[in-house]
């Protein structure tokens, strides 16, 4: 039996990469013709959704979309622990890049050979910005008076009545409710697997 730490570590983590598959593809994106989305900063650099469970169900894959973007960007999508009913602790994360396009882009996860369940709580999906001059949107006449920098990617977002968003600012999580626009969900969709018990 193998007993070294490191080498396990290196062997989990191959699986993991291995068990994941990331697919981004173009899309004409037709719910959000305006291609409003939230773009990261360096005080808001996480945001991240409520998903309940609902009887035995698996994560089987996520879906979201990024507005076009001017150069190649690259951030996490995380998965947290929900602690007293708000993203906590992250349990995965998986690094996306993504490459200049004039087009929105459809980002698809696929977790199949990860034993994703959720729990009885719920958990907790989202994105984390790299706040790093690599993913830094160049300025343009709004933003460059207003000495504020934003990074990509820039990810679409809608109204929702039910979906619970949160941000993590200044160091904590709050829940997003001070959008203008109303747009107060990221536009994601998760896929789920039911897990039925033998006969």
């Amino acid at each position: 039996m193998i007993k070294n730490p490191l080498f396990l570590a290196i062997v989990f983590s191959f699986q993991l990469l291995l068990s994941q598959k990331i697919a981004i593809q173009p899309i004409n994106d037709a719910c959000n013709p305006y291609k409003m989305g939230f773009m990261g900063l360096a005080t808001e650099n996480q945001y991240a959704q409520f998903v309940p469970h609902s009887g035995l169900l698996q994560i089987k894959g996520l879906d979201f979309i990024i507005n076009p973007q001017s150069k190649n960007s690259s951030f996490y999508f995380n998965i947290y622990r929900n602690e007293n009913g708000q993203p906590g602790k992250v349990i995965h994360h998986v690094l996306v890049e993504t490459r200049k396009n004039v087009k929105s882009q459809l980002v698809s996860i696929d977790f199949a050979g990860l034993d994703m369940q959720i729990p009885e709580q719920g958990l907790f999906c989202g994105i984390e910005w790299i706040t790093v001059s690599k993913n830094k949107m160049v300025p343009d006449m709004v933003f460059g008076k207003q000495n504020i920098n934003f990074y990509y990617p820039n990810i679409s977002n809608k109204k929702s009545e039910a979906e619970i968003l949160w941000v993590f600012k200044n160091d904590n999580w709050e829940r997003k409710i001070d959008d203008a626009l109303e747009r107060n969900a990221l536009d994601m969709e998760v896929s789920m697997k039911v897990d039925i018990a033998p006969f």
